[in-house]
């Protein structure tokens, strides 16, 4: 199912829909939205930055108006906060704030600019199966990006600047990787 944001107005809203869980929120016409954004599990959401395709019975088909912004530049924005949750995607966003996962499993972020003036960019803790995958981060006030006893894949990471380490990587439990 899909869930066009705008038709909710805020990505809170879609997420906040019953069928959230199962959808896909997605932004068609960009945009920029003031607000903290906490995923819900199973959550898909989607800019029209990058170019996003979807599984349908008729095979992999394109979103319409996706790949409005393929190199990052001109990605939608959200002036706030991003949660994510179990078995959830978020793709295609400029976010000024940070990005956290913390104790959820299964969730992949990509295509997306993370600039945070007050902190860590991004921050995972105690996290399994996570990916990230083609990121610029920045941060004023703290690191790029902390990883902190999580198994992480890492593809095309680029911290432009980090008032501390660029990346940390903290992993005293077992079992734990960072590809």
């Amino acid at each position: 199912a899909m869930n066009a944001a705008r038709s909710a107005r805020t990505l809170s809203a879609a997420l906040a829909d019953a069928d959230a869980p199962t959808s896909i929120i997605y932004t068609p016409f960009g945009g920029a939205d003031v607000e903290n954004v906490t995923l819900v599990d199973g959550a898909t959401v989607l800019s029209n930055g990058p170019i996003q395709t979807v599984e349908t019975q008729f095979g992999t088909q394109q979103l319409p108006f996706s790949g409005a912004s393929t190199d990052l530049s001109a990605l939608p924005r959200i002036m706030g906060d991003v949660t994510m949750a179990n078995d959830s995607r978020f793709s295609g966003f400029d976010v000024t704030g940070a990005l956290t996962a913390t104790g959820i499993v299964d969730f992949t972020v990509d295509n997306t600019v993370v600039t945070n003036p007050a902190g860590d960019a991004v921050t995972l803790g105690m996290v399994d199966g996570a990916v990230l995958d083609t990121l610029i981060l920045s941060s004023g006030a703290g690191r790029g990006l902390l990883i902190d006893d999580a198994n992480v894949e890492l593809t095309d990471i680029t911290v432009t600047s980090a008032s501390d380490d660029g990346v940390e990587i903290n992993n005293a439990a077992a079992n734990r990787q960072v590809e």
